[in-house]
């Protein structure tokens, strides 16, 4: 497979009407690893808004889960069309949280 190591950010959006508990940024970034994990495979288009939405998390009233594939130096939220051999590399300290 062609292996290709990605940075992601994860923007969380404070909803005004929350009412419910905030999660640990810890969890909330295993939680995002296991959706990927779960959800992603070789050869699939890796599909932000499929991984992380407000039903992970209630808190929020909008998230942008973003990847980078170049170290950080510019964010995509589109979708990555991938060749058949390609997939993604994430890894839980590359995950970036930003709670707005």
């Amino acid at each position: 497979p062609n292996r290709i190591e990605v940075l992601l950010r994860l923007t969380t959006t404070l909803s005004e009407n929350n009412q419910v508990f905030i999660e640990d940024p810890d969890v909330v970034k295993q939680l995002l690893l296991d959706n990927i994990e779960s959800r992603y495979s070789l050869g699939k288009n890796f599909e932000p808004q499929k991984y992380f939405s407000v039903v992970d998390a209630p808190w929020a009233s909008q998230v942008l889960l973003e990847w980078s594939d170049d170290n950080g130096s510019n964010y995509h939220s589109t979708v990555f069309d991938a060749d058949f051999d390609d997939i993604f590399v994430v890894l839980l300290e590359n995950i970036e949280l930003v709670e707005e």
